[in-house]
């Protein structure tokens, strides 16, 4: 298991034909985080805080330059680890993000008693807007409480200019899509990621 999770992190810290300390050097000259997901397995492992935080060390990042990102749904599979995991996470300087979030059986109330800085509405309320009533009262409300909550809010999934000028209106912070930009695939290199930061299809409302 800590192999799984350090191949995740050098995965985004480094190339493959690069040191440690050079792809340091690189991300710390990216002007935004990287990201990391996590799964429900990854997020109960007994060494996981250490895993990570060894790995930024020998890379010489840090904390502060990754965002782990954890669904709803592997949260709630072991919601209490998952809160002790996630709040020491984020005591070291980690960003925490909900993945997903609507998808999954929790709710901004137990949200709130999590160390999470960033809430990614799911993509199937997205894909819903402007037209959809009912998807349009979920984000409308998802993102006036999770800023009530001290969150920032991305909206993921996004296609058109419609739905770019909806979440905009409603005051999403940021937005992610396709039509904004692919995910960048993995190669040799992360010349890409490290130039456009944690995704390459993302774009922020506010700063």
């Amino acid at each position: 298991m800590s192999l799984i999770i350090e191949d995740r992190l050098w995965g985004m810290l480094a190339c493959h034909h690069r040191t440690p300390r050079q792809a340091s050097a690189r991300v710390r000259a990216a002007s935004e985080q990287g990201a990391v997901n996590l799964s429900a397995c990854q997020l109960a492992y007994p060494g996981l805080v250490d895993a990570v935080l060894a790995q930024l060390e020998a890379a010489g990042i840090a904390p502060s330059r990754l965002c782990i990102e954890v669904t709803e749904t592997q949260i709630m599979e072991h919601p209490e680890q998952a809160g002790a995991v996630l709040t020491e996470l984020a005591a070291a300087g980690i960003t925490i993000a909900i993945d997903d979030f609507g998808v999954g059986f929790s709710s901004l109330a137990y949200a709130r008693n999590l160390p999470a800085r960033i809430l990614k509405i799911d993509r199937s309320f997205v894909g819903g807007l402007p037209d959809n009533p009912r998807d349009l009262a979920v984000v409308s409300s998802t993102v006036r409480l999770a800023h009530d909550l001290g969150m920032r809010t991305v909206g993921e999934g996004v296609e058109t200019h419609a739905q770019l000028a909806c979440l905009r209106e409603l005051g999403c912070d940021s937005v992610q899509g396709y039509l904004l930009g692919r995910p960048i695939p993995a190669g040799p290199t992360l010349d890409g990621f490290l130039t456009h930061g944690a995704s390459a299809g993302e774009y922020s409302f506010r700063t």
